[in-house]
């Protein structure tokens, strides 16, 4: 069983690796004073952090800008219907490379930028954030960093907290 797990975390890391560079050098001068689109990954099982991560994403929406939250189960999800589009275990390859089709249009779409929400890595929005052609990516320092184009540390498993920290990192990048 150990075998297979690192096999599948062996091809799950070489598929990923294939996307080393961000987005960035395709973004405007003026890229942070105009964002209008932003996509959102986030672990979407726990329900308290879900409905922050959620009204986050109202907040931006109220500011006029485009919002797709994206949200990863990692179990089964059947017979439930939610506000955000979502992957579970069941739509996963056997490297956890996600096979649905709204995630090839989540990746492929140019957000302004991603925001990657996922404290706990899970490999299916490790590798969505990778192959996204977002033309700024912001993730967790515990990260992937090759992926992103800035990292923020998470000081305490505060979601809320950590959204507040981005938003300020954010807010003195785009002065």
């Amino acid at each position: 069983m150990a075998m297979m797990l690192r096999l599948k975390d062996f091809l799950h890391n070489r598929i990923v690796g294939r996307y080393h560079e961000t987005n960035l050098e395709k973004a405007p001068v003026d890229h942070f004073s105009s964002i209008r689109s932003v996509g959102i990954l986030f672990d979407a099982a726990n329900s308290r952090e879900r409905d922050i991560i959620l009204d986050y994403a109202e907040q931006l929406r109220s500011q006029g800008i485009e919002v797709w939250p994206f949200g990863y189960f990692h179990s089964k999800v059947e017979g439930i219907t939610f506000k955000f589009d979502f992957i579970d275990i069941t739509k996963l390859s056997f490297a956890f490379i996600p096979r649905e089709e709204r995630v090839k249009e989540f990746i492929a779409k140019p957000f302004d930028l991603l925001v990657n929400l996922d404290s706990s890595l899970h490999k299916p929005l490790n590798y969505i954030a990778a192959a996204s052609k977002a033309l700024f990516k912001i993730g967790p320092a515990n990260g992937n960093h090759q992926h992103y184009d800035l990292m923020i540390e998470m000081q305490e498993q505060d979601i809320s907290k950590y959204i507040q920290e981005i938003r300020k990192t954010f807010n003195k990048i785009s002065g």
